[in-house]
């Protein structure tokens, strides 16, 4: 799969760099579809110069730096703005010729530039026999009669289209060559430009100056055959851009500027017009690379064609069978983009499918999540899917359900296949969707077909499926994208909810694909009473399977060194039978995907058949021999023994995997190595038995060098979903902002004025009751569970409570929402309801009435009474007590800059450090070190930016360097940050005494000044270790450290160089205060009296003086002030070193901000956040 991108500005200004920077980041989002060349297009200066194209081999990185070089060596002016300009861009995945300048897009038509056109998809009639040739409809010729050339004869004039016809069969490619085309490329997208001037030009001969831009796009599309979506440029059609499309996926997103834009309606299918109001328009193949700019989306159907010109969007709709269009009429409302953004941060982890396969726990309780039915006592546990249920008696009626999939997803589907056929006795038939349309495999009207693609928009599945709907089948959809093309041409369907999966090699979306296909084999044999207690069997199985999963990640560390041991093996093979042959599938496909190894997936029931053939000492296999739950299926338990020992016999390199205790007879001579997983029900094992192969091969990617998440040769196509899982991003660490967001649901008028005419007010009183506790002791929760391993498990108590919690508010929500769909009207003013989501696939018959969900409600009731009884035998604090453990504030890390104008009341200070940093002492030969020592929030960090930046400094010492040390006192890291300042180079290594060597060196016989902020390292060997190159510096030099602790600054320095830090005098913390507050205090009196008793509660500390400003900067009126200054939190203890003027900041937050606060609490110290990414983090989340 390609990435294109487009970008329009109409009527706002912008400057050519700020188009080249929305371009490039438009490709970096789109970066995981292909990544072996990519290229841009945008205006030159003038109209009548050809647009400026740039193309590639390798990364978006290597794009940018060939563009940057480009334009220096060019003098193009970056800075000249465009107030309508349209640029296009593209990210490419080779299909058609290999990865270079000439094979990447745009495409052009001519040396001129005249059409320009990127491309996702194949054309499958570039070089393929096409019968004849349409050019033009009437709206082109309304008289014309002659002819184009010796090959083509005009036959007909009608008053709506003229045909031109060939004499002979002709193909298309070698048609325009004839013409006198000359084609510089291998692909099959040059044909499409060139076909569009070809189009043009006859046009033109024929006296027709008027052809718009639309028209000659529409004639070309009647002759491409395959999947595309396409985006058009011109120099004949300045500022216009036409986006087409036939399978492969594209929207466009819609940013209004105006004013009065912000406060219309989403659906208002005005924002397409031309209004000519200021706006930008994206065109994208994802979500990913608009959603940054704007969520007003509309997703661009099959046939449809798209004409941006003079900021409006005009819709055709193209009839390809028919090679017809319909009139320009067609009008289309925006939708909001609900998603979560592709490039979400990895967290500790180093690549994303590290991340994914270890999100598995996860992923599949979000996959479970409202669909299992407990039971009880009075019903049997079963399973619910809403989007298949009324499809149910239709499926077991079918004549057979064929399975249809590619690579992953096909053989997800095999490992479901055998409990589908035991639970519903239906036959099962499995395909490859691309051999089903190569040979045309029969599909009936009495079929079930079912498509299972974790994307939703694989070329080969989604044609599969328009050749199903063709023969009558009844067709169904297994896929992970809300919103896909198979989630909307299917009848029905599951989705997976396994989250995004940006790594090319899918992990998590394989598990959950295994899941929701057993809940479906269990839906649809729900009616039998025979297998009951089989099909409860493995809903507790189901129930249990994520704690499996997260037993069987521990594996880790093994699998790792068994990376180590094939790493410099050529091939792999991989055995299996029963459930797990679709495992051996999959594990081998992972090893061949990511670790460019040979390896095969091979049934084990045909070992003798030809694969015995290839064992012998040196070949490493791995055997899945894991026991089955079934005493049926024993006798081929026995037969992979078998398999074993033939094996063994022929010296075989083993490796089995086996169900935990079963080593020994597995393997009675002990010669093989052993992968031991836990069991589970025979239909759930694949999944199991998949996660250590999972490991193997993304350890032997990383040791043999591959980059895991973009591997040679591949790429991937996914269209993410909004995630509701809060879990996945919040962790357990930061479960608050999930149970605060509960609290305000349930306390909320909304829900209990719901829960009142359902007769079920008291449960939900109770149930907020006891949260409100909960919430008050959260807090300490979550500081002591990091040492105290029972409030951990309290925690995991809790949290499982609040997401089943949260389903039933899901479920009572969504029945709400049906009864006011058929006139039932309730209150929704309540903002609550925004934080209620609708469950799209889970839809219960009855609200309360309905004994289950009662029976949730009263099970909920009484864990959250345990749960709270347990947090005294926990000795857990509530807020108030301010018993919080964390022993520092999060701090951003700092730099050199400073705004002297924000600085009042360090004139002192600064002129003591600078005599010491000045004053000669040419006879001295160590390094003079200058402590910098004062509490947190006094002003360390800004003294020493104030001194750094000073004009004398600068022309005393001949380097200087800033370095943000902070807890971690890493020596290879401060000493690279040094070196790359000194010398203004990057990329060295950090092998430390590499740097260490390079750094001495450099600074020979140089007089430099180092400033050291924040350090915490009280170890004097880590200290004389980074001071060892500093010794070659001229005299004079000077090391500044800022740190709160003495014992550092003894570390560090000497008493006699040591300087601590005052407080600030109240006058200048009041003038602090109405600086950043911007009142003048003397012009008003009463401010001024709020402003000293407010600066008296600062107690010296510029920090406090500067929170309490930006606090109050927002508060207008004396009556805010005046709350702000008679807070309870001034009052609260600090034995926590938070000061109260933090907490008040915090407590002054809204509530959805306070969600935001603690999300970035889960990233690390000193983390840098870039604004844009967190803004999207925030949104992926559902915060904003």
């Amino acid at each position: 799969m390609c990435g294109i991108f487009a970008y329009l500005n109409f009527n706002v200004s912008r400057e050519r760099r700020y188009i080249l920077e929305v371009l490039f980041n438009g490709l970096r989002r789109l970066e995981y579809r292909g990544y072996d060349s990519s290229g841009i297009s945008i205006d030159s200066s003038f109209i009548s110069t050809p647009p400026l194209v740039f193309r590639q081999e390798g990364n978006i990185e290597s794009l940018v730096k060939s563009v940057y070089n480009d334009v220096s060596a060019t003098d193009l002016n970056l800075e000249e703005s465009f107030s309508i300009h349209a640029g296009i861009a593209h990210t490419r995945w080779a299909t058609h010729g290999e990865p270079a300048p000439r094979n990447s897009h745009p495409q052009t038509s001519d040396t001129g530039n005249e059409f320009l056109v990127v491309h996702n998809g194949v054309i499958t009639n570039y070089e393929v026999d096409f019968p004849f040739l349409t050019i033009a409809t009437s709206l082109l010729f309304p008289n014309a009669r002659c002819d184009f050339s010796k090959n083509f004869v005009l036959l007909a004039e009608t008053c709506s289209m003229v045909v031109i016809a060939a004499p002979s069969y002709s193909v298309l490619k070698e048609t325009l060559v004839r013409h006198g085309f000359t084609f510089e490329s291998e692909t099959d997208t040059e044909v499409i430009p060139k076909l569009a001037k070809f189009v043009f030009d006859n046009a033109n001969e024929e006296g027709d100056k008027s052809v718009t831009f639309s028209q000659v796009v529409l004639e070309v599309m009647r002759h491409l055959e395959g999947a595309y979506a396409l985006i058009f440029k011109s120099r004949h059609y300045p500022n216009e851009l036409i986006a087409c499309k036939r399978g492969s996926p594209l929207l466009l997103g819609v940013k209004e500027l105006a004013e009065e834009a912000s406060r219309a309606s989403f659906n208002d299918a005005k924002f397409l017009s031309s209004n000519g109001q200021p706006k930008e328009l994206f065109l994208s193949s994802d979500a990913s690379a608009v959603v940054e700019h704007t969520k007003k989306v509309l997703v661009i159907e099959d046939g449809e064609v798209v004409h941006l010109k003079d900021g409006c969007a005009t819709i055709f709709k193209f009839d390809h069978a028919k090679g017809k269009l319909r009139p320009a009429s067609v009008e289309r409302a925006l939708s909001v983009l609900e998603m979560e953004v592709e490039q979400i941060n990895k967290g500790k982890y180093e690549h994303y499918m590290q991340k994914e396969i270890h999100e598995q726990p996860e992923s599949l309780t979000t996959t479970m999540r409202g669909r299992l039915i407990r039971g009880g006592s009075c019903k049997a546990k079963s399973v619910l899917l809403g989007g298949l249920k009324d499809h149910l008696k239709t499926i077991r009626r079918s004549r057979r359900v064929v399975f249809i999939g590619c690579g992953t997803s096909y053989n997800a589907a095999l490992a479901a296949r055998p409990i589908l056929e035991e639970l519903s006795g239906i036959p099962v038939t499995m395909e490859i969707a691309s051999d089903l349309l190569d040979r045309q495999g029969p599909i009936y009207r009495e079929d079930t077909t079912v498509f299972v693609s974790q994307s939703g928009e694989t070329a080969d599945t989604l044609q599969a499926l328009e050749y199903a709907l063709e023969n009558g089948a009844l067709c169904v959809g297994i896929t992970n994208t809300v919103g896909s093309a198979i989630a909307r041409n299917t009848h029905c369907g599951v989705h997976i909810n396994a989250g995004c999966e940006i790594g090319v090699a899918s992990t998590k979306a394989y598990t959950s694909q295994i899941v929701v296909m057993a809940m479906m084999a269990l839906a649809i044999g729900s009616d039998t009473i025979s297998s009951q207690s089989r099909r409860e069997t493995i809903i507790d199985g189901l129930f249990d399977l994520p704690s499996k999963v997260r037993e069987v990640l521990k594996l880790d560390q093994e699998m790792k060194d068994l990376a180590k041991l094939l790493i410099s093996e050529q091939s792999l093979l991989v055995f299996g039978r029963g459930y797990n042959y679709a495992t051996a599938l999959e594990g081998a496909l992972k090893v061949k995907e990511v670790a460019l190894m040979h390896s095969e997936g091979i049934l084990a029931g045909e070992m003798k058949h030809g694969p015995l053939a290839l064992v012998d000492e040196t070949l490493p296999i791995v055997v899945i021999a894991t026991r089955d739950a079934c005493f049926r299926f024993l006798l081929m338990y026995s037969k992979q023994q078998s398999v074993i020992q033939q094996l063994h016999a022929r010296k075989g390199r083993l490796i089995v995997m086996c169900t935990k205790g079963d080593a020994a007879s597995v393997c009675a001579g002990g010669s093989s190595r052993i992968i031991e997983v836990p069991q589970v029900e025979d239909c759930l094992q694949p999944v199991i038995n998949i996660v250590p192969l999972q490991l193997l091969a993304y350890h032997l990617t990383v040791l043999r060098g591959y980059n895991v998440d973009q591997p040679r040769n591949l790429a991937k196509s996914v269209t993410t979903q909004y995630c509701r899982d809060k879990k996945m991003a919040m962790g357990e660490l930061f479960l608050s902002a999930f149970v605060q967001v509960l609290f305000q649901q349930l306390a909320s008028h909304a829900t209990m004025a719901l829960a009142r005419r359902e007769k079920i007010e008291s449960h939900f009183k109770k149930l907020s009751q006891n949260f409100s506790i909960i919430v008050a002791v959260l807090d300490d929760a979550e500081d002591k569970q990091l040492t105290d391993k029972a409030v951990k498990v309290w925690l995991e108590g809790l949290r499982d409570l609040a997401y089943d919690l949260d389903d039933v508010l899901d479920e009572i929500t969504t029945q709400a929402l049906i009864q006011e769909s058929k006139g039932i009207q309730h209150n929704r003013t309540s903002m609550v309801w925004k934080f209620i989501p609708t469950c799209s696939s889970y839809t219960p018959g009855a609200l309360v009435s309905n004994y289950r969900l009662m029976s949730k409600i009263k099970d909920i009731t009484n864990r959250i009474q345990v749960i709270v009884k347990q947090r005294i035998d926990l000795n857990l604090k509530d807020n108030a007590g301010g018993s919080s453990n964390r022993s520092s504030v999060m701090r951003l890390p700092s730099t050199s800059l400073v705004n002297e104008s924000n600085v009042y009341g360090r004139d002192e200070d600064k002129e003591a450090i600078l005599k010491m940093l000045l004053r000669d002492e040419a006879c001295h030969d160590d390094i003079t070190v200058i402590p910098i020592v004062g509490m947190g929030g006094i002003g360390k960090t800004t003294l020493a930016q104030l001194v750094y930046n000073d004009k004398g400094v600068k022309q005393n010492f001949h380097v200087r360097a800033w370095v943000c040390v902070s807890e971690e006192f890493d020596l290879p890291t401060i000493t690279k940050t040094i070196f790359e300042t000194v010398t203004k180079t990057s990329g060295l290594s950090k092998d430390l005494d590499t740097l260490q060597v390079s750094l001495q060196e450099k600074l020979s016989k140089t007089k430099f000044l180092f400033v050291l902020d924040d350090v915490w390292n009280e170890n004097y060997e880590k200290w004389e270790l980074l001071c060892r190159p500093f010794q070659s510096g001229l005299p004079g030099s000077r090391i500044i450290v800022t740190t709160r602790n003495d014992s550092v600054a003894s570390v560090v320095g000497s008493p006699r160089t040591a300087y601590h830090m005052k407080l600030l005098t109240d006058d200048d913390c009041l003038s602090l205060l109405s600086h950043l507050t911007r009142k003048s205090f003397h012009d008003n009196s009463e401010f001024k009296e709020i402003g000293v008793g407010l600066v008296k509660k600062c107690k010296g500390l510029p920090l406090a003086a500067k929170t309490l400003g930006g606090l109050l900067r927002s508060k207008p009126s004396k009556e805010e002030w005046a709350n702000v200054l008679n807070s309870k939190i001034w009052d609260l203890p600090e034995d926590n070193n938070i000061l109260p003027v933090l907490r008040l900041s915090y407590h002054h937050l809204p509530s959805h901000l306070k969600h935001l606060f603690a999300y970035c609490s889960i990233f690390p110290k000193d983390y840098e956040f870039d604004k844009k990414e967190l803004v999207l983090l925030w949104m992926g989340e559902g915060f904003l």
